[in-house]
């Protein structure tokens, strides 16, 4: 095993790739993010989760040329010191940039993984994390807090189905949407206007998770606000899509093979709503961004309608492709990717940095709680 390297800059650990339907998104957000990082403080090291689950280290101009090949790779973590492992690396690792979208990355589990690695990252914690995924869960949460979202059935494999009348009745709509509730970039999701499409239509929901949603679909401006910071969080303008393809959906195809827009058109300032609207969506985006307990970054995307802002999903780990919306609303705010990229890091510190202040263990008189006798700890 190769001796471990002492640079006096800090290594990132760059993790992308994955093992769900977004992982080609998430080696260009990774990409775009090896760009922006400030050489002149951090060293990069790109690992990519393959779809087998192997981690594969590729040095990271070679990754930047698009090359996929390397050497497996793991972490392992010795004497308070984590490092990057493997035949011909053995590099200690300062903090980890999780850019990896959907399941697997934005669920809670690598983020799990690398609490219990004692490492710092980008992004939410493992329960907001888990909790924003799914949407069900998110729904819920946000109810409970009197935030609005849009009206929903939520169901689950072992659950009945209702017939499409009985879910048009609940919802008091004529057209559907059936989504995944833990999948991500409208990967599954699809409009019902008509019976026969519907046991198909969640069949094929079904394939992504084990439980869906129902909602009804919502008519108005689609919009969305970033978010950046922790306690202190901060919201971006408000971004629109203007979407006109024919099932009025800003799909996967459109979000990410559509270059030339012909399907929806994407605003980072909002043509169809007023100022006043739009600092509504800000202060709505803010308050779900605490209310879901998220930390760092989050994209929160809204329907604004003659009835009223309805909440409809909360990203944690947005997209960071040349033309994602994210990186282009706090562009457009005068923040540059570069300086983006800092404040994310810094923020992934702070919440380190916090968290090792918290007590782990109990102590009494002086003892830790391995020296108490059962039955005599307290707290």
């Amino acid at each position: 095993m190769p001796n471990p390297s002492s640079p006096s800059k800090r290594t990132i650990l760059l993790l992308c790739g994955g093992f769900s339907v977004e992982h080609e998104v998430s080696l260009n957000s990774a990409r775009f993010i090896a760009q922006h990082i400030d050489k002149t403080e951090y060293r990069i090291l790109v690992v990519i989760v393959r779809h087998d689950r192997q981690w594969i280290h590729i040095p990271y101009p070679v990754f930047l040329d698009g090359e996929h090949q390397g050497d497996p790779v793991y972490l392992r973590h010795h004497q308070g010191v984590t490092a990057l492992i493997g035949d011909t690396i053995c590099e200690p690792i300062h903090m980890v940039f999780p850019i990896i979208h959907g399941t697997g990355g934005e669920d809670g589990s690598i983020q799990g993984f690398l609490d219990y690695m004692n490492l710092p990252y980008v992004g939410n914690d493992i329960f907001a994390s888990a909790a924003c995924m799914d949407k069900i869960a998110t729904k819920q949460i946000l109810l409970a807090n009197g935030l609005p979202v849009v009206p929903f059935i939520a169901l689950s494999r072992s659950d009945i189905i209702p017939t499409y009348e009985q879910a048009c009745r609940d919802l008091k709509s004529h057209v559907l949407v059936i989504k995944p509730a833990t999948s991500g970039s409208s990967v599954g999701i699809a409009k019902v206007h008509q019976a026969k499409d519907y046991d198909e239509t969640i069949t094929r929901a079904l394939m992504y998770a084990n439980r869906i949603l129902i909602e009804c679909a919502i008519t108005g401006a689609e919009v969305e606000c970033a978010i950046l910071g922790n306690a202190c969080a901060m919201a971006s303008g408000v971004g629109e899509i203007i979407v006109h393809n024919a099932d009025k959906m800003y799909s996967y195809d459109a979000k990410y093979h559509d270059l030339q827009e012909k399907q929806a058109h994407v605003h980072v300032t909002a043509v169809t709503i007023d100022a006043e609207t739009q600092e509504r969506v800000r202060t709505m985006a803010l308050r779900a961004f605490h209310v879901m307990t998220c930390s760092g970054l989050a994209r929160i995307d809204f329907f604004v309608t003659p009835d009223g802002i309805f909440i409809n999903e909360l990203n944690t780990m947005p997209g960071f492709t040349a033309i994602s919306l994210y990186p282009q609303l706090w562009q457009h705010e005068g923040i540059s990717p570069d300086a983006l990229i800092a404040r994310l890091l810094s923020c992934a510190q702070e919440r380190f940095d916090q968290n090792k202040t918290l007590i782990h263990h109990y102590t009494q008189g002086g003892r830790t709680e391995k020296d108490l006798a059962p039955g005599t700890l307290t707290c």
